[in-house]
């Protein structure tokens, strides 16, 4: 699709949608949003300037992050860098808000800066492949994968760990401690994502270990930021927690529901147990140190940098690499058996 195409679907000029695209301010609001509609339902991605088409290629790789503050990619980044250093590429980040689109993002990224390859740190789960045809280079999702989305395996990448089995892991590591009330905190799921599966691997445990399934000890909150998870834990503890323990979906999120708990005059580990996911040093400072899933981050900058060079340079076909976690004692859990 070109310039033109989009003049025409939108009923308007070219050069009105040139200027809607370098947001010019001389356009009505109605003009823009009928523009911004078309462009958004055809993927449209506007060419490079003259300058960027002239430029000789580099040996960039783009670094799309999920979240400027999550403190769980800057030791993933690193690794990053360093291994592309190492095999003579460039490393282009970027940080974009979770409200943003990384694969609108990405595509334009890759045009303006004539990219070899990208890696996704964090991202939706159900890339489709009329969203991704805009990319024209290989990709790696790390973090996660495309569980949801139908875009097929051979052409893309992933490094993660299989987010339903580690919450079995949790669970089972509770249960073995002798607790048998078991709750849960996290994000609620309304566009499938790494919620949705630790959700499932959560009740999948739940189930395998015939424990009870109770609606009260799920607390959802409306993002992996640490206040809404802090927010939702002073709620339930306001009611009355009826579990001896607690599932974090993320570090940050154990971090905001001790403080919570603290708060609420819940004591962990003595009247409420926690354990969390990521392995954030973080964990390590807090009264009680947190109990976490520790993800290999330094495994998973290596590897998503391994398979992309290999997709760039041999032009193999995607390959996905499921990493292994490992629990991480702190003080955060109370023995019960």
């Amino acid at each position: 699709m070109t310039i033109k195409d989009v003049a025409r679907l939108a009923g308007v000029s070219v050069s009105t949608v040139s200027r809607v695209l370098n947001k010019h301010p001389d356009v009505s609001p109605l003009i823009r949003e009928k523009v911004l509609e078309v462009v958004k339902e055809h993927h449209f991605i506007p060419n490079s300037t003259a300058r960027n088409l002239v430029r000789p290629r580099r040996d960039a790789v783009g670094i799309i992050c999920l979240g400027r503050s999550n403190p769980f990619y800057p030791p993933i980044i690193s690794q990053i860098e360093e291994m592309l250093n190492k095999a003579g590429y460039s490393m282009c980040l970027r940080f974009i808000t979770l409200e943003e689109d990384e694969l609108t993002y990405a595509a334009e990224l890759e045009r303006a800066e004539r990219l070899q390859g990208i890696v996704f740190l964090g991202g939706r789960s159900d890339y489709t492949v009329a969203e991704t045809a805009a990319l024209t280079v290989p990709y790696v999702c790390c973090s996660f994968t495309n569980y949801f989305g139908d875009v097929p395996r051979e052409r893309y990448s992933s490094v993660t760990m299989d987010d339903v089995a580690c919450m079995h892991d949790v669970v089972g590591y509770l249960y073995e401690r002798g607790h048998r009330e078991i709750g849960l905190l996290l994000p609620s799921f309304p566009n499938r994502s790494i919620s949705e599966l630790r959700y499932r691997g959560y009740c999948g445990a739940l189930k395998k270990l015939e424990l009870p399934m109770r609606e009260e000890n799920v607390l959802f909150c409306s993002s992996f930021r640490e206040e809404d998870g802090y927010q939702a834990v002073k709620k339930a503890c306001q009611k009355g927690l009826n579990c001896t323990a607690l599932v974090a979906a993320s570090d940050m999120l154990g971090v905001a529901a001790i403080r919570a708990m603290h708060e609420e005059g819940v004591r962990v580990p003595d009247d409420c147990s926690l354990i969390s996911i990521d392995g954030l040093n973080i964990t390590r400072y807090t009264l009680p140190a947190i109990t976490t899933l520790v993800q290999p981050q330094k495994t998973m900058g290596e590897e998503s940098v391994r398979l992309l060079l290999d997709m760039i340079i041999n032009k193999s076909d995607g390959q996905h690499l499921i990493v292994t976690p490992t629990i991480r004692q702190g003080e955060s859990v109370q023995r019960l058996n």
